[in-house]
């Protein structure tokens, strides 16, 4: 057992958990041996990262706050922000792109869905009677809403 293990065996496993929080903090090997030491303590491990930085090649968790690397400060890629759910990748205006049956114009603005426990990227736009729906492959569904209450945030 290297020091180091020896280090993460002795603390509590409020510290462990708390330390499993931020892996991101931690170089490869630290995380490595925090995901060993949740493991054989039986406590729940935090999701897979959802990518890797492409200049450090340092894992992203899904709860990394920012729009860069915390390692070396890369910004990170277009994929990985949409997976965060940031800001920076929604459309800051309505790109009409659409026309009705009628022959009006339709302002479509695309906003990212939050998929907790997917490993998949989602975007919904409000539109007449419901909600197109697309995701990184190019599917697009359509889903009935006339009032638009659909919240993703309730399970």
């Amino acid at each position: 057992m290297t020091d180091a293990e020896e280090i993460w065996r002795a603390k509590s496993d409020d510290e462990i958990l708390e330390a499993a929080e931020d892996l991101s903090e931690f170089t490869d090997d630290g995380e490595r041996i925090i995901r060993a030491e949740l493991r054989r303590r039986g406590l729940p491990e935090p999701g897979r990262a959802i990518g890797t930085c492409p200049r450090c090649g340092r894992s992203v968790p899904p709860n990394h706050q920012g729009d860069e690397c915390g390692q070396c400060g890369e910004p990170l890629p277009p994929d990985i922000l949409r997976a965060l759910g940031a800001a920076s990748v929604r459309p800051a205006e309505p790109v009409t792109t659409a026309k009705t049956v009628t022959g009006e114009s339709l302002a479509v603005s695309w906003e990212v869905v939050v998929c907790h426990g997917a490993d998949l990227s989602l975007w919904r736009a409000r539109v007449p009677g419901g909600w197109l729906v697309t995701n990184d492959d190019g599917g697009l569904a359509f889903v009935p809403d006339a009032d638009h209450t659909w919240n993703e945030s309730v399970s």
